[in-house]
């Protein structure tokens, strides 16, 4: 594969992620969680990785541009779908899995408004610090080690800190134009 490539193909590869993963946790046994732990953190690295490459070799693309937030969108979403349907988040857990979905929206919304007028809105380092909290969170819960799903709990719901403020600062970009 030509490094002219890779960038993109590894947003690819965490687009196709969940085809994978969401098995392993729904249909797999306890004896599949290690797998699906670490498919899940690859996944998460390569979100980073993959817009480093194409910064340092100059090969962002549009489609890497579109592609790369809904394959973060479908890593962290259907991994918490699968995480409900097996019964592993409790009841905080599962209100902070609406809230993300409802966030998720809302900023997809205001992405889509603010683009079709000239006005993009950049990868911030509040939204970094929420990515990184999802992941650590979500890695911690499809584990599914006793010890650490309250932690992953947690982690979750501390996300949804920087995932709001970063939702308002969009919205405050809106509101200054």
């Amino acid at each position: 594969m030509s490094p002219t490539h890779l960038p993109l193909a590894l947003t690819l590869l965490r687009l196709t992620t969940p085809l994978a993963l969401v098995p392993m946790i729904v249909l797999g046994e306890a004896a599949w969680r290690p797998a699906a732990t670490v498919l899940f953190t690859l996944a998460a690295l390569s979100d980073s990785l993959d817009g480093w490459l194409a910064r340092r070799w100059d090969q962002v693309t549009v489609w890497g541009e579109v592609l790369d937030p809904l394959a973060d969108k479908f890593l962290v979403l259907l991994t918490l779908l699968a995480l409900l349907v097996v019964g592993d988040l409790n009841a905080a857990g599962l209100i902070f899995t609406f809230l993300i979905f409802a966030r998720e929206l809302a900023m997809a919304a205001l992405r889509d408004g603010l683009s079709r007028h000239g006005s993009p809105i950049s990868v911030s380092v509040i939204g970094k610090i929420k990515t990184a909290l999802t992941y650590t969170a979500l890695c911690l819960l499809v584990m599914k080690s006793e010890a650490l799903i309250p932690l992953g709990t947690w982690l979750l719901g501390l996300s949804l800190i920087p995932a709001y403020g970063a939702l308002g600062l969009g919205l405050w970009q809106v509101i200054r134009k």
